[in-house]
């Protein structure tokens, strides 16, 4: 028997999800078009959208599929930070290139600052910093990233502490 120890650079797809994905890419029609397959394949993709809206308690309108995870947090990084007209972003020092690279886009090119979130040595971001930096500056933070499971050490962050620190800051 194979053991698979890699699942920081991919994860296997699961069987469902497997037969779902050789089901639609045996469809054909572009979701765009205004023909009978194209409707087909948009009204697939729109139930799609529902479900997995319904699934975790939120609009269909909120839920984007994208190509990757990169492109996924390119657009929640950038999004959120237009939106909010906060100059301010935090990410924890240990953050995956996916997100320090459009923040650090931000910083360039936008005129964002960016305060990385220092971690302890057990690798787990300092709520201590986190909580102050929150006191003294959330009207102007943006967003905060913290990634709940890092991929390369397997330290595992205190969300639940870092959303309730975070307020209504995204």
């Amino acid at each position: 028997m194979a053991i698979y120890m890699d699942h920081a650079a991919t994860t296997p797809i699961s069987d469902i999800a497997l037969a779902e994905f050789n089901k639609q890419l045996q469809a054909i029609g572009n979701p765009s078009s205004l023909h009978s397959f194209g409707r087909d394949t948009r009204r697939a993709l729109e139930e799609a959208r529902e479900r997995l809206a319904s699934f975790i308690n939120c609009q269909p309108s909120e839920i984007i599929f994208t190509a990757s995870g990169t492109e996924a947090d390119n657009l929640a990084i950038k999004g959120l930070y237009w939106k909010s007209g906060k100059k301010v972003i935090l990410v924890s020092a240990i953050e995956h290139h996916a997100v320090l690279d459009p923040a650090k886009w931000l910083v360039d090119k936008e005129g964002a600052e960016l305060i990385e979130i220092p971690v302890t040595q057990e690798g787990v971001i300092d709520l201590v910093f986190l909580q102050n930096v929150v006191a003294k500056r959330g009207s102007e933070i943006a967003l905060i990233s913290v990634m709940h499971s890092n991929n390369e050490t397997g330290a595992l962050q205190p969300i639940e502490k870092v959303i309730e620190i975070a307020g209504q800051i995204p």
